[in-house]
């Protein structure tokens, strides 16, 4: 038997394999509003398809902790790591024998829109298990969920007009 995620339609997932993948997405949005959008963590669950609720305890930097409750699972504490201030950071999330991160980032791209990207990886000891059973969802997620946050920041830059 095959795993599931060989089953799926390649063209649904985010590029890479179970255990490391990312997309990418060019915006019309400024940095600023894309910078504001990845930092109201409260506001996650607005263009994250798999959370039910995000927290931060403090102010976005590094070290700051915080809760993430899935749709499906358990909730999971985070960490905010390796920020670079309206330019990208890394989310970790510890998980039995392993944690997952999500690294957040953009470049410019042409004609004065940027290109922000999301890469997740599955790492430690556990990582292949926790890939298997949960990179397949998060790779087909992915793309839906960055083009919510896409229209969610250009939609800032239209607020501020």
């Amino acid at each position: 038997m095959s795993p599931l995620w060989t089953a799926l339609p390649l063209a649904a997932l985010a590029a890479g394999t179970p255990r490391r993948f990312a997309h990418t997405v060019v915006t019309d949005a400024s940095p600023e509003a894309l910078w504001r959008v990845w930092t109201d963590i409260a506001a996650w669950p607005t263009w994250d398809t798999e959370l039910a609720s995000a927290a931060l305890d403090g102010s976005f930097e590094d070290g700051a902790r915080g809760r993430l409750v899935p749709l499906r699972g358990p909730s999971a504490r985070f960490e905010i790591a390796g920020v670079e201030p309206g330019r990208a950071y890394t989310l970790v999330t510890a998980l039995p024998l392993g944690q997952l991160r999500v690294r957040r980032s953009w470049t410019a791209a042409d004609a004065g829109r940027i290109a922000f990207t999301h890469e997740v990886s599955f790492h430690g000891l556990g990582g292949g298990l926790l890939a298997g059973r949960l990179g397949p969802r998060f790779r087909r997620a992915l793309p839906d969920v960055m083009e919510r946050l896409r229209a969610r920041a250009e939609g800032l830059r239209t607020e501020r007009a």
